[in-house]
């Protein structure tokens, strides 16, 4: 590894990042998150970015997912900046879901309806409590919920981002 290549992320150093970046007052939350979020990601996936911009990754999709109607899907998509924390050069989808099967097969159909190439996935499904306003309260008990961070090319107009 040459001496301008990052380190290899972990979850020992995403956890780290996050420490680094949130109040304490969200940590044990933020970093509760982050564990679930990342849990299940390959070794060799984490290895393609800095743990920063993981972290950031795992911020974002906590605040996208901090409220959300029950039995509704939610769905985001932008286009991320400096002011996110990461930004590959495409376009992110953000989707928050009961959990369901064929979820990852029809997000698959609706991009190739599209004509929209997938560079990369985060897919976690794990368990949520939210109350009665469907306010996410905590992470490890509860229903699950399936959240799908998904990078596509990057759209240039917001009717692009809105089809």
């Amino acid at each position: 590894m040459s001496s301008q290549t990052a380190p290899l992320a972990t979850l020992e150093s995403i956890q780290s990042a996050v420490k680094a970046t949130v109040p304490a007052e969200r940590l044990a939350d933020m970093l509760a998150f982050a564990d679930a979020f990342y849990a299940r990601l390959p070794e060799e996936e984490l290895a393609l970015r800095s743990a920063e911009v993981w972290a950031a990754i795992a911020v974002s999709n906590r605040a996208f997912a901090d409220q959300r109607e029950a039995g509704q899907a939610k769905i985001r998509v932008f286009n991320p900046g400096a002011a996110d924390g990461f930004d590959g050069g495409h376009s992110v989808v953000q989707i928050v879901n009961d959990d369901m099967s064929f979820l990852v097969d029809s997000v698959g159909i609706a991009l190739a309806k599209h004509g929209l190439s997938s560079h990369g996935m985060v897919h976690p499904v794990f368990p949520v409590t939210r109350d009665a306003h469907g306010k996410l309260s905590s992470v490890g008990q509860g229903p699950a919920e399936s959240l799908i961070h998904l990078e596509v090319d990057r759209q240039a107009s917001a009717e692009d981002m809105q089809a």
